[in-house]
Formats: C-alpha cells, structure tokens, sequence
C-alpha cells in the first residue's frame, strides 16, 4: 500500500506538493455504516526526541455500546524519525510508523479515529485524510485544539456542537464530548461526509473530554513510551 505514495519528502516544497496531490483524492461522502456491535482503531503517535524515535499505537475496539467496549487488538510500533516537526506537515512525521502498525492489524475495522486533523487543514490533508487515503479506509480526524478556522463556542451540554469554517466552507465540527469540559475538534478524514460526523462520534463518546478511540490509544501509547525510556 506504501509504493504509490512518497511517504519521506526531500523537503518543504516536495511535501506540500504531495498534499496539494493527494488532496484531490479525499473524499467527503460517507462509505461506511456505524451499527451495535462494530469494531473501530485508535491511533496516536508520540515521539522519544532524545532517542530520535517516533512511537506510533494502533488501539483496536470492539463496541457494544457508547460505554460499553472491549479491546481486542493492540499494535506498537517504534520507528526512527525521518521528517523534522513541521507544523502542517504532521503526517509525514507519522504515517510512516502508522502504516507499519496498520499493516499488522488482523481484525477488520469499520473506521478509524486518527489523533490530530482531517480535512480542518490549510491543504485540507491533515494526518486522518493522509491515513485515510491511503488505506483507502474511512477515518476520522479528533484533535484537541483548532488548527485553522473559525466557529461559535457549542453548548456546555454533552452533544452540543457548532460548524467550524473555514471562509464560506465547512471544515469539521466543534464538538462537546462532555458536558462542561473544553472542546474537540472533528473532522473528516477519507469516506466520512461532513454532516455524519456527530453521528460516527456519539457511538463511541465514552464519558470523557475525548472520545473513547483516540484517548485509549494516547494512554496505551504513552504507556509503551514509558516501558521503552525503561528499557523494557
């Protein structure tokens, strides 16, 4: 799945030109169905800088309900670092690792929740559509601050959620997760349409600030991080 796509551009200019590409290929209509019980991945990526590695989680779920869910699958990867942080270039950071662990994955998933950005993006490619092109897999992208874009601050209730745009377009959602908390920032990745996006998030909202997928896969993620600067 990797030979198609130049996954470590040579610099800056290669790699916007990369997304300006594979932007075209994003699509913004929904391909999936999101019934009791279905399986969903959780990935999140950290980085050991001392040690120039990049830590990538892939968390997989099996749920039963909103609150009710069992992990039946769990992939690790630890990868050198082969682009430099870049903001608006986070994929390439990524996707590397992500792939690797994606590869291994035996369960079959409905969709992923990826850590970071969909189509809110300058390129509209942030690291869940990168993913999601890729794998040619419906992804969505659950970030917990604004990368670009503006918006109405929802409700304070669980469920409350306003448009976040970018000039006249829709760009993701403003989502309340948990009732009096902060904010996540949804949006689509690959095969997810922009006005399913509260529907593909309330199933696995779990009781948290962030949904069920990504803040499991951050733990876990973090976890294996530690068992790693502990020689383990």
């Amino acid at each position: 799945m990797n030979n198609k796509y130049n996954l470590t551009p040579g610099n800056y200019d290669q790699a916007i030109t990369i997304q300006n590409s594979l932007r075209k290929k994003v699509c913004l209509q929904t391909r999936c169905k999101l019934e009791y019980p279905f399986c969903a991945a959780g990935c999140d990526s950290t980085i050991i800088k001392e040690m120039n590695l990049i830590i990538s989680g892939i968390i997989v779920f099996k749920f039963e309900s909103e609150n009710e869910y069992e992990i039946v699958e769990k992939e690790f990867i630890q990868d050198v670092i082969k682009f430099p942080y870049i903001p608006g270039l986070l994929s390439f950071r990524e996707i590397p690792s992500l792939l690797k662990g994606f590869k291994r994955i035996k369960t079959k998933i409905t969709l992923i929740y990826a850590d970071g950005q969909g189509y809110a993006h300058p390129r509209r490619l942030g690291l869940a559509s990168h993913l999601g092109v890729i794998l040619d897999i419906p992804v969505i992208g659950v970030a917990k601050s604004r990368f670009i874009g503006d918006y109405k601050e929802p409700g304070m209730k669980k469920g409350s959620y306003s448009k976040l745009t970018d000039g006249d377009e829709q760009i993701g959602i403003v989502y309340r997760n948990k009732s009096g908390v902060k904010s996540v920032f949804i949006s689509p990745g690959n095969l997810i349409g922009m006005d399913d996006l509260v529907h593909f998030i309330q199933p696995v909202s779990g009781k948290f600030r962030i949904p069920v997928p990504t803040r499991i896969a951050h733990i876990e993620t973090g976890v294996y991080r530690k068992e790693i600067l502990n020689g383990k």
